[in-house]
């Protein structure tokens, strides 16, 4: 029962703050390619946002950069960042998208217009108005709110995953089926032999990161083993998932 309370107190607190302010969150993870161009980077578009983001305070990396150490152990401090466009023939129209770890929309901005005429100046100064957003502008990262969510996570992180820590490490995990990844349009389908569909990955702007759809978890690489994390009946599961890719 004490464990449980730890579980449901940490997702109460994890989504209140995702609902209500950017504050809660540290880390931002940039798309290092936007869908409405055609590569990566293009008209230094994600750089832009990324500088943008740094500017008002976020540990802000492209998905394509080398990430610090330790990073995802606070996953739910992170948010996923994308630009977004619906730009007509004579306006350019881009709004920021804020994601959490789940893929769940946490904040989308005001829309930033520009009437220029070329694409890199109209793409740069409509993603700049898109971040005059009052509630991008007032964003002040809260780093005791992600220590407070560390300590109540450490706290029953040891009694919770107990029973997961052999799995991770390499023990008890010699008889799991090998699951095929199979791709659809915005990630992989895992298969087993039968064949039956276990589990949906949906791509995430990070690599090696993806959201476990059934689950409403995330799947990992962490030290060449794929882990799928997330709860069930209020306890948080580890799995280590053979899969070939």
């Amino acid at each position: 029962m004490k464990n449980l309370f730890y579980v449901l107190f940490l997702l109460f607190y994890v989504s209140a703050f995702s609902q209500k302010s950017l504050n809660s969150y540290q880390y931002a993870i940039v798309s290092a390619k936007f869908d409405f161009l055609k590569k990566s980077d293009m008209y230094q578009t994600s750089s832009l946002t990324k500088f943008l983001l740094r500017k008002k305070g976020f540990d802000a990396f492209l998905s394509t950069d080398s990430l610090p150490k330790g990073i995802y152990e606070n996953r739910c401090a992170i948010l996923f960042v994308n630009i977004l466009s619906s730009s007509g023939s004579f306006v350019t129209k881009n709004v920021v998208e804020f994601r959490d770890c789940n893929g769940v929309v946490v904040y989308t901005s005001k829309v930033g217009k520009s009437r220029k005429k070329e694409y890199k100046p109209a793409y740069h100064q409509a993603i700049r108005e898109a971040f005059k957003d009052v509630k991008i502008q007032e964003y002040k990262k809260e780093p005791l709110l992600v220590g407070n969510l560390d300590s109540i996570a450490k706290a029953s992180k040891k009694e919770l995953l107990a029973k997961n820590s052999d799995s991770i490490n390499g023990a008890g995990n010699q008889n799991e089926t090998t699951l095929n990844a199979e791709p659809i349009s915005n990630g992989y389908k895992l298969v087993n032999a039968i064949p039956k569909v276990v589990y949906t990955l949906l791509y995430t702007s990070t690599k090696d990161l993806f959201i476990l759809k059934e689950k409403k978890g995330i799947l990992y690489l962490k030290k060449s083993k794929w882990i799928a994390e997330f709860y069930e009946n209020g306890e948080l599961i580890q799995k280590v998932l053979k899969i070939k890719f």
